[in-house]
């Protein structure tokens, strides 16, 4: 395998007949995300651990640039239906407070990506879209749904994003997804009592798991 750049890996599983399955967002060029933005897309690598040899690799999508891939965390180190990642719009610089790198990226869409369907393999399959002038301030957390069969990726997708129409009254709202039909829009928005800026990495801990 050559040498590459992928910020973030999406998922590895080992598939019946042994092989093993890389998913990541991808960078091209190949060149360091410290040293200036790359945008990345849908990357695959099929490995044969037993001859150490690449069967395959490529990208699976570069319809659209993404970052910030997710699964069902219960289909970690499991083959998976869906993932999930957050659309670069655009990006830019020079950064005021960063040094490297010196362009920053807005996310404005949330994409779900298809892997049962051998015609459509990786394709984009469902999306919400935030209003102009919103973007996702954090990843997207993938929250399973209580009961739901672990195999089913029945869940919620949960994201902050902030409404920078106005700069001089910010505001920010938590946004419930239904991971099953991104497109039919938030199922509940909840407005957040200050602003929040990129804070990017999330993580959602259930209330019995919180320490007092």
């Amino acid at each position: 395998v050559d040498p590459y750049v992928a910020l973030h890996a999406l998922n590895a599983f080992e598939r019946r007949d042994g092989t093993v399955v890389l998913r990541a967002f991808k960078s091209e060029p190949r060149l360091s995300y410290m040293a200036d933005y790359t945008l990345s897309a849908l990357y695959e690598w099929v490995l044969d651990p037993f001859t150490s040899s690449l069967i395959s690799e490529g990208y699976l999508n570069t319809e659209e640039a993404v970052e910030f891939p997710v699964v069902d965390p219960r289909r970690v180190g499991l083959d998976h239906r869906r993932a999930f990642g957050s659309r670069v719009k655009n990006y830019g610089g020079p950064l005021r407070d960063f040094k490297t790198p010196q362009q920053g990226i807005l996310l404005d869409a949330i994409l779900s990506f298809g892997f049962d369907d051998e015609a459509n393999y990786g394709s984009i399959v469902d999306s919400y879209k935030l209003p102009p002038e919103h973007y996702f301030v954090s990843e997207p957390t993938f929250v399973p749904r209580v009961a739901s069969p672990s195999d089913s990726e029945q869940g919620y997708i949960l994201a902050l994003a902030t409404d920078t129409s106005d700069l001089q009254n910010l505001q920010t709202h938590l946004y419930i997804l239904d991971a099953q039909n991104l497109a039919s829009g938030p199922l509940a928005l909840l407005r957040l009592p200050v602003p929040v800026t990129y804070g990017i990495h999330s993580a959602f801990v259930p209330e019995d798991r919180l320490v007092a």
